[in-house]
């Protein structure tokens, strides 16, 4: 599968899915931050994809290898800065926000790892 259809049809999923679940009182005020993550994340993993591929062309054989890592690295030091940015900007009264989040993170993970491995098999 098409890992940009594949991300199109994850969104899609996961905006069905956070419809639902911001339909739980404890979770309705955590909406924009469940919105935003999203965003960002779809924004990270079709840069992921964009690297990938150009990395996997390069004759440096470990390219590859490093962009997976400075990306994977990327991506985490993005979402330490988005739940603590959230935390400290809006002080929510729970913390039942990081449940989507981690959601997302989740998923879009589990989808980059699967495309960036069937990448790394595939001749440059």
């Amino acid at each position: 599968m098409n890992p940009f259809r594949a991300t199109f049809l994850l969104t899609i999923v996961l905006l069905i899915g956070l419809f639902f679940l911001h339909r739980l009182p404890v979770l309705q005020p955590h909406i924009l931050f469940s919105s935003i993550t999203l965003a960002v994340f779809v924004l990270l993993t079709l840069g992921g994809f964009l690297a990938a591929n150009r990395a996997a062309q390069s004759q440096n054989k470990f390219r590859y290898l490093q962009i997976f890592m400075v990306f994977m690295m990327a991506k985490l030091f993005v979402s330490v800065l988005i739940v603590a940015g959230y935390h400290l900007s809006f002080q929510p009264d729970n913390r039942y926000f990081v449940l989507p989040f981690v959601l997302i993170y989740l998923l879009y993970s589990g989808l980059e790892t699967w495309y960036f491995m069937k990448r790394g098999k595939l001749p440059s």
